[in-house]
């Protein structure tokens, strides 16, 4: 059992991806002034070891750990390290010049247990009760989610969907413009949501076109996501997810079209409005597969897509 008090409810303070920044995470210090919670969680990218090195990295971490220092008298502190933790190459760590002294390090496929409550940085170890934590967004956990709740970054957009969040960015220290945190409430059926930009208010958006999404969180100026940009790279990641729960071996089987519709659906609850755009999706990665393709590999070989009964 991932959670030891069966009905009931948890606040959570979920950041990320502030990329070695002090001063964003010093607002959310600022913030929550008072606050009380039962964790706290940072899904990763603490450091820039990626575009620094692990040298300046370590200074980041030295001159963030006064911060995380009172986050963590404010709830049990549980973070992961994402991939700018690591230096270009990923030969080198920025543990490997320092570490944090507050909260609880979760190593990446790993589990802990901190105040009663199981942490987990491993997708395929989730059981009931447990949250799950990872930098990246893995899409199947993300759509149909079977623990108490999961919480990742990396891609920078705010996403709420059934028991799952992700929790954009801070800052993002490469094109310069600061993001947001969550609070976060959890009991044993859902997750109640409230974003906080770090410089100018974000909204929840909820598209009438793309409900299957779930919630996007953004700048209050912008709308959905999907409209503005397109649907394939999100439909790609629900065909990868369908196609992961249905064969036994991801990456050599070959899927029929019918079959990937049909799990799809049944990972989205039935939309039917998500039934008509997946249709189209299918129909033009038939048609000629593309970067949208999750199912073509990258040696080359033909797409792992096949229309036997479409």
């Amino acid at each position: 059992m991932g959670f030891e008090h069966e009905g009931s409810k948890q606040r959570f303070l979920v950041v990320g991806d502030n990329h070695g920044d002090a001063e964003s995470l010093k607002t959310v210090v600022e913030e929550t002034a008072g606050e009380k919670f039962d964790f706290v969680i940072h899904t990763g990218d603490i450091t820039d070891a990626y575009h620094r090195g692990v040298d300046t990295a370590a200074d980041q971490l030295r001159s963030l750990e006064p911060l995380f220092e009172t986050l963590a008298e404010r709830g049990e502190l549980v973070y992961i390290y994402g991939n700018r933790d690591s230096e270009r190459g990923g030969d080198s760590h920025v543990t490997d010049r320092y570490e944090l002294s507050p909260g609880t390090h979760l190593p990446s496929g790993d589990s802990v247990k901190v105040a009663g409550q199981r942490f987990t940085a491993d997708p395929d170890a989730v059981t009931a009760g447990d949250v799950l934590v990872t930098h990246g967004q893995f899409p199947t956990p993300f759509y149909k989610f079977e623990g108490r709740a999961y919480f990742c970054g990396h891609t920078h957009r705010g996403w709420h969907r059934g028991r799952a969040l992700n929790a954009a960015h801070l800052k993002n220290v490469r094109k310069g413009y600061l993001g947001a945190y969550f609070i976060v409430t959890v009991d044993d059926s859902s997750l109640d949501v409230e974003c906080y930009g770090i410089d100018e208010p974000w909204k929840a958006v909820e598209c009438p076109d793309h409900n299957w999404v779930g919630t996007q969180y953004q700048p209050a100026k912008f709308g959905c996501r999907l409209c503005k940009f397109g649907e394939a790279e999100s439909l790609r990641d629900v065909a990868w997810a369908a196609y992961t729960l249905h064969v036994d071996d991801p990456g050599e089987e070959a899927i029929d079209a019918t079959d990937l519709m049909t799990q799809a659906l049944s990972l989205l609850d039935g939309s039917d409005q998500f039934e008509e755009q997946f249709r189209g999706y299918i129909n033009a990665l038939l048609e000629q597969p593309g970067p949208h393709d999750p199912l073509q590999p990258s040696d080359g070989h033909p797409t792992r897509l096949v229309p036997r009964s479409w």
